[in-house]
């Protein structure tokens, strides 16, 4: 199985280093390879901001996660919102 986690970016408010935020069953025998597509819609990104009392996209940079496990990441990208 594939996930893909999300490490958003550094702020004051209090989260997860890691978070699912999706994944796919991939059946491949040894050696196989498989494409596959997740989709990350900005709402996945939200966070509760307690002093604005409203949900907010945090700026900065954004580590996105493949792994077959949050203790198995086997491919990592940023990018900067």
């Amino acid at each position: 199985m594939a996930q893909l986690y999300v490490k958003l970016p550094d702020s004051d408010i209090p989260m997860p280093v890691k978070q699912l935020k999706g994944f796919k069953r991939v059946m491949l025998d040894k050696g196989e390879n498989s494409r596959i597509e997740m989709t990350v819609n900005k709402n996945d990104l939200r966070v509760w901001d307690s002093q604005a009392k409203k949900f907010i996209i945090p700026k900065g940079i954004y580590t996105f996660m493949i792994g077959t496990s949050s203790d198995d990441i086997r491919l990592t990208t940023q990018i900067d919102l």
